[in-house]
């Protein structure tokens, strides 16, 4: 009977390897800023902190392993900056291990781990802690792993993420996500990861900037619900009308046609929709897209532009390291809202404020681009300390 069993067998045996070839096959690496994030050149007060930090670590027992898996890639900012410090494992399972190479990773720095695997590990030492990053609750950083949640399993606030105080869908994960991981301070765009962006990648920036035009860069968020202040993203869930708002969509067209226009969409969007085809471009023809993936130094571009068009995000507030004297305009939607956390968001001493849905047209959002060129420079010292002073209470 064995023998007639044979063929299927070997059917059965040619099948799965050829699933697994396919997977295998399948599975792309992603691309990463480049640069060495496991142990790039650091300054001589940097290194003796690591070195005290890592004493300190071996003493208390303390092991991190860093979760990048179940997750956008642009978290990364968010997270790895970290290791340089504190070194541990970095947890990864959509893309071999190899990929991680150009970021100065070692095959042996890399896991694919088991659900088992992890609760080991945090079994075999009380200090022994998970970390994961983005809008993940601590909670939902275990249950992705089919674990019950506990104090081993961190999720780093990302500290500048502005749009939380909007996003209707991510104020309650975020204040959970806040009271379980003010252990840890924001890690997003530190030093160390200005130093380990793509070096070229500015340049190239720069070489498609038409000489004698200005630049403006847009940077857009994610919404969460019909009522999130995002106005170029084509999130599909509202009704006709609300995003994209074609305000802003044929203001940034027309903008296009003088003006260098860059445009820095939210990772999400880029993830399922930008990249399909030519559908930026059909979009925004003329425009400039500005693709996580590449790596840019946003440090970099905020000098380039002559202004900045925020939506609500991390990149917004990110660019107060570097456009303490660029002209802004900051996009918002909720009125009532805007009112109420006036005095602790971005605000008209900071910003040009700008609410689309108020508007006539899209000539009324091109006149305010027009008007916030025109009145940067004269109120830029203000604006300059606002800025060093919000950005350091938000931050730290």
């Amino acid at each position: 009977m064995t023998w007639l069993l044979l063929p299927l067998l070997l059917q059965t045996a040619f099948a799965s390897t050829a699933l697994w070839s396919k997977r295998l096959a399948n599975l792309s690496c992603p691309s990463l800023p480049q640069g060495n994030w496991r142990d790039g050149p650091v300054g001589d007060g940097q290194s003796a902190f690591i070195q005290e930090t890592v004493r300190i670590a071996s003493e208390f027992g303390v092991q991190i392993w860093y979760d990048l898996s179940f997750s956008h890639l642009h978290i990364w900012e968010h997270l790895v900056p970290l290791y340089h410090v504190l070194p541990g494992k970095i947890l990864v399972r959509e893309f071999p291990a190899m990929c991680l190479s150009s970021q100065g990773f070692l095959d042996g720095d890399v896991l694919h781990p088991t659900s088992e695997q992890i609760l080991d590990f945090i079994r075999s030492g009380q200090r022994h802690l998970v970390l994961s990053a983005g809008l993940q609750t601590s909670s939902h950083s275990a249950w992705k792993w089919g674990l019950a949640s506990s104090d081993q399993f961190i999720s780093l606030r990302a500290g500048n993420d502005e749009d939380h105080f909007w996003n209707h869908g991510a104020r309650s994960a975020e204040s959970d996500k806040l009271d379980q991981s003010d252990r840890f301070p924001p890690l997003s765009f530190t030093k160390y990861a200005w130093q380990h962006v793509k070096a070229d990648g500015i340049n190239k920036l720069k070489a498609r900037l038409s000489v004698g035009q200005q630049t403006i860069l847009y940077l857009a968020t994610r919404p969460y619900s019909c009522t999130d202040p995002g106005f170029i993203s084509p999130y599909r869930d509202c009704p006709p009308g609300i995003f994209p708002s074609q305000v802003v969509v044929q203001g940034l067209q027309e903008l296009a046609r003088e003006n260098n226009l860059v445009i820095r969409p939210h990772p999400v969007d880029m993830d399922l929709v930008w990249r399909e085809g030519n559908a930026f471009h059909e979009s925004f023809p003329g425009a400039i897209l500005d693709d996580y993936r590449d790596g840019l130094n946003l440090r970099e571009i905020a000098l380039v532009a002559d202004l900045i068009i925020g939506e609500p995000s991390a990149v917004t507030s990110a660019t107060f390291y570097s456009s303490e004297h660029t002209p802004m305009i900051y996009m918002l939607r909720d009125w009532d809202l805007f009112r109420c956390l006036r005095p602790r968001c971005i605000n008209e001493s900071i910003a040009h404020v700008f609410f689309p849905h108020h508007a006539a047209g899209p000539q009324d959002f091109v006149q305010a681009v027009k008007r916030a060129k025109r009145s940067g420079k004269v109120l830029s010292p203000i604006r300059a300390r606002a800025r060093q002073a919000y950005f350091k209470a938000y931050n730290g």
